[in-house]
């Protein structure tokens, strides 16, 4: 989803809540939830959109101490438009 495309192996979670925030998104897959946050942010005098990729295991697939993975970045409009191919 780094890459602005749709999982392929895991489907939208209807049981999570509407976000309002940029658009949000949430997935479920086999033994794996998964976030994809797109949120409007802003620090100091930069404004951008928070993107990008968090996987949430569950115990039973990814018993040690490691549960989530994160590729959350901050991007321009600009940036975030190339990645995601928006005209």
């Amino acid at each position: 989803m780094v890459e602005g495309k749709k999982p392929i192996h895991a489907r939208i979670d209807n049981n999570e809540p509407l976000p309002s925030d940029g658009g949000t998104t949430f997935y479920k897959g086999n033994g794996y939830r998964l976030t994809i946050l797109v949120s409007l942010s802003s620090f100091g005098e930069f404004k951008g959109t928070a993107y990008g990729p968090m996987i949430h295991f569950d115990d039973t697939f990814a018993p040690g101490n490691t549960k989530q993975i994160s590729d959350v970045r901050i991007y321009s409009d600009d940036e975030l438009r190339k990645l995601l191919r928006w005209n």
